[in-house]
């Protein structure tokens, strides 16, 4: 019976939010650490295989590579082979050294750190795997290239590649250091238990305070006044019921200064959030706001914008041409900064926007300008947020969405792929978005016209931008239909 009662009772469902509340807490801020630690070691060590590449790349001697290779001049080799190795073990946690000799047909071994051998693999040539195939025009053309995950003796190799120039200027060899992914495995499980321990301690001793506040401040007082109700003979009980009435001991306003005070300690202790993601939501509600307040466009039509653009471009993310540029992050970028292509609309006049007919050239110069007036606007506010890369992606749509592929578009006449991708992929969207909707001047078309309108209009748009627009037909009459 008494256990029943306690289960019913007031303290034990605080005890319970109370305790699920703080079990959240620890989980969320466990992994959130995790992650932004994870990141913050693989920065610091890809830093340092890109600084011993550049040590190793500057004091290596190029013009000896081929005399190598050919089995030549082994006394200079082996001291030269000697001071690479006293570096790689005088620096803690780097995994290996190794150069190669880019070719056409192979990556020719100069030294390898992780080799047995007393000549540590000279002349011995690996094949391009997948990993390594990816960057094989820049190896060949003598470009850096870093931060690349490779196979190694002991599992994935964060490494990063150096050219060698010898004498002539030409690149020899590419110097090659690079962190074995378990050491910093190892070190991210190593901080996620430090830091889970000494979470554990805040979050408990956190629960205990609060759950002692609520007890002293709250239950006791409502349990107080329900024995008093259930009592009101006691000698004592209309003296305490006096006393809280008059105090105000748990109203409304003292109940909801305790809970700000909770999530204002919670805010401030653990709560875990970039500035930078903030600075992101500020500016897409911000903008969102602005073009809602307008009559611009609608909400539907900047729903539709940003809807069109992410399927348009989950699709585009398929095909190798694109893949490496539209990643997920570039994907939900686009779809925020979408609908703020014709922002600078703000700037023309209403008369000109609304106009019932056909504008004149002067009003069509006039309205051209709005590509120009929208990247102002979010160039100023990039000034006092230079990390928000979205506003990068913004700043493009707005100024070159109605660039044509043929070089016939405005304002800069770019032409190709010269124009930015995302102002290519904004083009086709707002192009039939335009053709859908409803206008002061005319009615709305139908979106199978519209689909065979767009494709008629082939300089207008990226050829293969274009056919994969219109081998998503049947996805994108769906949202245009919802």
């Amino acid at each position: 019976m008494k256990k029943a009662k306690f289960k019913n009772s007031l303290s034990f469902r605080y005890i319970i939010v109370s305790f699920l509340m703080c079990v959240a807490i620890y989980i969320i801020t466990i992994v959130s650490s995790a992650f932004l630690y994870s990141n913050a070691i693989e920065t610091r060590y890809a830093n340092l295989c890109k600084t011993v590449s550049h040590v190793v790349a500057g004091s290596f001697d190029a013009d000896s590579v081929d005399i190598w290779l050919k089995g030549e001049h082994t006394h200079s080799y082996i001291q030269a082979t000697n001071k690479l190795e006293e570096l790689n073990n005088n620096i803690p946690y780097l995994d290996s050294i190794a150069i190669y000799q880019m070719r056409e047909d192979g990556m020719y071994t100069i030294y390898n750190t992780k080799s047995t051998l007393l000549r540590r693999d000279l002349g011995n040539v690996v094949s391009y795997d997948n990993k390594w195939d990816v960057y094989k025009e820049e190896f060949l053309a003598g470009e850096k290239v870093e931060n690349i995950f490779v196979n190694g003796y002991d599992g994935k190799v964060l490494t990063y590649c150096m050219p060698i120039f010898d004498s002539n200027g030409k690149c020899a060899a590419y110097a090659c250091s690079g962190i074995s992914m378990n050491t910093i495995t190892a070190e991210r499980t190593g901080f996620v238990k430090s830091f889970g321990m000494v979470l554990f301690v805040i979050i408990t001793a956190l629960y205990l305070l609060i759950f002692v506040y609520i007890k002293i401040k709250i239950v006791n007082p409502i349990n107080r006044l329900s024995l008093d109700m259930e009592n009101p003979l006691r000698r004592d009980c209309i003296n305490h019921m006096r006393k809280l009435a008059f105090n105000n001991y748990y109203s409304v306003s003292d109940l909801q200064k305790i809970l700000k005070s909770s999530a204002k300690v919670f805010e401030e202790k653990i709560g875990i959030d970039t500035q930078n993601h903030k600075y992101q939501r500020d500016v897409i509600r911000t903008f969102a706001s602005v073009m809602g307040r307008s009559d611009v466009v609608s909400e539907e039509y900047k729903d539709h914008i940003g809807a069109y653009t992410r399927i348009l471009c989950e699709e585009l993310s398929m095909d190798e041409k694109f893949s490496q540029e539209l990643d997920t992050d570039m994907i939900k970028m686009l779809e925020l900064a979408a609908p703020l292509h014709d922002i600078g609309k703000l700037c023309v006049p209403d008369e000109i926007i609304y106009k019932p007919s056909s504008l004149s050239d002067d009003e069509f110069n006039i309205i051209k300008n709005h590509v120009q007036y929208g990247a102002d606007i979010i160039a100023n506010v990039k000034k006092s947020m230079p990390k928000a890369k979205h506003l990068d992606v913004a700043y493009d749509i707005a100024l070159y969405h109605h660039e044509h592929y043929d070089g016939s578009g405005y304002m800069a006449q770019l032409s190709g792929e010269d124009i930015p991708l995302a102002a290519r992929i904004v083009a086709i969207v707002d192009t039939f978005d335009a053709i859908v909707q409803k206008k002061c001047y005319r009615s709305a078309i139908n979106p199978e016209k519209a689909f065979e309108m767009i494709s008629q209009d082939e300089g207008h748009f990226d050829p293969d931008i274009l056919k994969c627009f219109i081998r998503i037909k049947d996805k994108i009459i769906k949202e245009y239909n919802s």
